[in-house]
């Protein structure tokens, strides 16, 4: 009897484990953030880590304060696995002394978060 179902749940397993879609790439972060003023704004520049096994096109980049978008841009930056890409967005609106969550998101919808202050 144990056995059988022991057989059973291994199966019932096998067969969900080939229901679910392969979420693809999982493995992106921003390793760091370079802060600089330009032309009366600020110019940052994110350095994007792909852990991935295959290559990631970061597509969107947003600038938040208290979940609200200050800033954002349109972007089509491949990061090949195993690398480290740059992605840059200019912003005329960010105070210094304040905090701001820099967003980055995929062609396929994944984002990295990394905290910065001015």
């Amino acid at each position: 009897m144990c056995v059988t179902v022991y057989m059973w749940v291994m199966n019932l397993a096998a067969s969900y484990m080939a229901a679910v879609p392969e979420l693809g790439c999982v493995g992106f972060r921003i390793q760091a953030v370079r802060v600089v003023r330009s032309g009366g704004g600020w110019q940052l520049t994110a350095y994007v880590q792909n852990t991935c096994e295959k290559p990631i096109r970061v597509v969107h980049i947003f600038i938040m304060q208290d979940d609200n978008v200050v800033a954002e841009s349109t972007t089509t930056a491949t990061v090949n696995a195993g690398e480290v890409g740059e992605v840059t967005i200019h912003a005329d609106t960010l105070e210094e002394g304040h905090s701001y969550v820099l967003k980055v998101v995929t062609d396929d919808g994944l984002a990295a978060h990394y905290q910065f202050r001015v």
